[in-house]
């Protein structure tokens, strides 16, 4: 999915990081809250997670709550926080906490081909949406109206907890949809980072049950004001070599899939000269033109040996690229490559692992 850009998707992460899930007689519950803690250093602007990510509930630096996708923008499927500004120096001074699992809230209508343990859950979906440009031509910014529907699904005759009580069917439902609206009234709606803002709900009303499902609704329709939704102004992309799904050719080093790392040589023999390569297959923006690429990675050098870090947006011209260092490119395009160049003896002693690319885009 790459970031959080869409507004069904905003408000999908917004409402499994916001609305309690309740718990269910007989069943764990799917999401959890976990926490993961990172030494900033001034340059690093991406941060991997270990778990699968669901959701954000907060990012801190040093201490400072960051505005969710102003200050940082979230990957969920490639679990990656990228910041617009690198966090400063410390020790466990970037501190994420954030929702793991499975989840219950999904940006699409609600299914009706499901078991009971799937229930209760929450479907975010467009109604409608506008955009027209703010001022005279094209290029944006762009202000826009949308309608977003939000269903509420319990399951007759599973029982909740909820309070201390032993609810079910429309009384979770309604629950549920309860808190969905204090979160999107109550102030708690900032923690949308301002890309959806002025709620005004416009329906909040149970639906007949469904005999044929076996199910409970609360349809909840909301409209928001909002700029520039979908577009992307930051991207950010790992490269663990943990799998060859990118790699490209000439790739001379050794793509080491079983440590994940890339290796100057795959042999230990620090007594010959090596001079190799690594090619990536060109990485693809959400559709505007990458403008700069700042390249990380971990390094680990034998000797004297020297790593050299290239970007090019045909695979033909290059840059070179300094880590830490924003690389504005020469002909900005929708797609870049980069290539690694050891020098050396080190062999196998001489790898990189976790190549990070974080880009701004037109």
């Amino acid at each position: 999915m790459g970031n959080i850009l869409e507004a069904e998707d905003i408000l999908a992460e917004f409402f499994r990081a916001e609305v309690p899930e309740v718990p269910r007689d007989g069943l764990n519950n799917r999401q959890k809250t976990n926490s993961e803690s990172f030494d900033g250093d001034g340059s690093l602007k991406i941060f991997v997670l270990t778990n699968s990510l669901v959701a954000i509930n907060s990012v801190t630096v040093g201490g400072t709550t960051q505005t969710k996708h102003i200050s940082y923008v979230i990957d969920l499927d490639n679990k990656l926080i990228t910041f617009g500004t690198a966090p400063g120096s410390g020790t466990d001074n970037v501190v994420v906490s954030y929702e793991k699992g499975s989840t219950w809230v999904f940006p699409d209508k609600p299914r009706d081909d499901l078991s009971e343990a799937k229930y209760p859950r929450m479907g975010v979906f467009t109604v409608t949406q506008s955009e027209n440009p703010m001022g005279l031509g094209t290029g944006g910014p762009y202000w826009m109206d949308g309608v977003y529907q939000i269903d509420v699904v319990a399951f007759k005759g599973q029982k909740c907890f909820i309070n201390g009580e032993v609810k079910e069917g429309q009384d979770v439902a309604n629950y549920i949809g309860r808190k969905a609206v204090s979160r999107l009234t109550d102030g708690t709606l900032a923690k949308i980072g301002l890309k959806l803002y002025t709620p005004r709900i416009l329906s909040n009303i149970p639906l007949p049950f469904d005999e044929e499902q076996n199910i409970f609704r609360r349809m909840i329709e909301v409209q928001f004001n909002a700029q520039d939704i979908g577009k992307a102004e930051i991207e950010s992309f790992v490269e663990a070599f943990s799998n060859t799904g990118n790699k490209g050719t000439p790739t001379t080093a050794d793509w080491d899939t079983t440590n994940s790392r890339l290796a100057m040589h795959s042999s230990t023999n620090q007594l010959q000269a090596y001079n190799t390569v690594a090619t990536s297959l060109p990485y693809f923006s959400s559709g505007n033109n990458f403008q700069t690429v700042l390249v990380t990675a971990e390094e680990t050098i034998f000797g004297s040996d020297q790593i050299v870090y290239q970007i090019s947006t045909d695979g033909e011209t290059w840059q070179t690229a300094t880590l830490g260092s924003a690389l504005t490119l020469d002909t900005p395009d929708n797609k870049f490559y980069w290539r690694v160049a050891f020098v050396g003896n080190g062999a196998n002693a001489t790898y990189i692992e976790n190549l990070r690319f974080a880009t701004t885009l037109s």
